[in-house]
């Protein structure tokens, strides 16, 4: 994440001499405001500016972790103001800075960037005698999913760098030795081609199964494998398309009255990252007790009462 830094000032105009020469004017020419108040202004200006810019600078160093080189700082102030430059040049290095955010955001996730590349296809766009909005929209998209596949590329590294920690591979192995042991002594616990594993206390109404998106009736106590809860709950609404993998999968085998206990290994519950706010280790397996209480989505045809 960045800061940018947004400078707000309120300046106060007076107006001390009537229009025409200036009485008391110390500059001399058709003016509203003499030499002396003029200087006055600049230097309270320039010293209002530079405390909230120098108050911002110690944000950004406190946030960041990192100081700005304060003299090269000024080295960019002075470069738009030690000279009258034109309105366009001013904004062309205002839209430059935020092009170059921009690219560092993109080098940040390992982009190689050629400035030179980019600077030739900026050009041709500004300096075309025409706009051509399906060129810009075909661009974008491409920008966007060439993007897209980058950080999901990224995404998976991290979340193989996290799986190869040592608590996710000690959670590994503790899951896989305590759901071995549960089979030799519970031989009806199957596994599913997924990796889930199940064992149904009770079947429930013949009929269709769910659909990822039904609206499904659910009694539910979620457990650590050391029997410890960490979630419960009566009659909760959910959609199978919005639980995590391995629920997901649970929820679609049950038809209603159903009654089942799923143990859903690490990469079919919160992977590598777990979820830490409820106790929940990278890779740790996570067993359900469920209940399908009915399917609030499926008509009286397609749920018909077990004979």
């Amino acid at each position: 994440m960045k800061k940018t830094m947004i400078i707000g000032a309120a300046c106060c105009a007076m107006l001390l001499t009537a229009c025409g020469k200036g009485q008391g004017n110390d500059s001399g020419a058709d003016t509203l405001v003499s030499v002396a108040t003029s200087d006055s202004i600049s230097a309270a200006y320039g010293s209002m500016a530079g405390g909230y810019i120098g108050g911002e600078l110690k944000n950004y160093a406190m946030y960041m972790g990192q100081e700005y080189d304060r003299a090269e700082f000024m080295k960019g102030v002075q470069a738009v103001m030690s000279h009258q430059h034109p309105d366009a040049y001013i904004a062309g290095l205002s839209t430059g800075l935020r092009i170059h955010q921009d690219v560092k955001e993109m080098e940040k996730q390992g982009v190689q960037v050629d400035r030179a590349v980019l600077l030739k296809a900026l050009k041709a766009a500004i300096m075309a005698d025409s706009l051509n909005d399906s060129v810009t929209r075909r661009a974008s998209e491409t920008y966007q999913t060439l993007m897209t596949a980058v950080q999901n590329a990224a995404r998976e590294r991290e979340e193989l760098r996290k799986a190869g920690s040592p608590e996710a591979v000690k959670n590994v192995k503790t899951a896989e030795a305590y759901i071995n042991k549960l089979r030799k002594d519970n031989p009806n616990i199957q596994q599913t081609q997924s990796g889930l594993y199940y064992s149904f206390e009770k079947m429930g109404q013949s009929g269709a199964l769910p659909k990822a998106t039904d609206r499904l009736i659910v009694d539910y106590v979620g457990k650590h494998i050391d029997g410890k809860v960490f979630d419960e709950s009566k009659g909760a609404m959910m959609q199978p398309a919005q639980m995590i993998p391995g629920f997901k999968e649970a929820l679609m085998m049950m038809t209603p009255g159903a009654t089942a206990t799923f143990y859903i290994p690490g990469n079919l519950a919160y992977g590598a990252n777990g979820q830490p706010q409820a106790g929940i280790g990278p890779m740790e397996m996570l067993v359900f007790d469920v209940t399908l209480v009915a399917n609030d989505s499926q008509t009286p045809a397609e749920a018909e009462p077990a004979k």
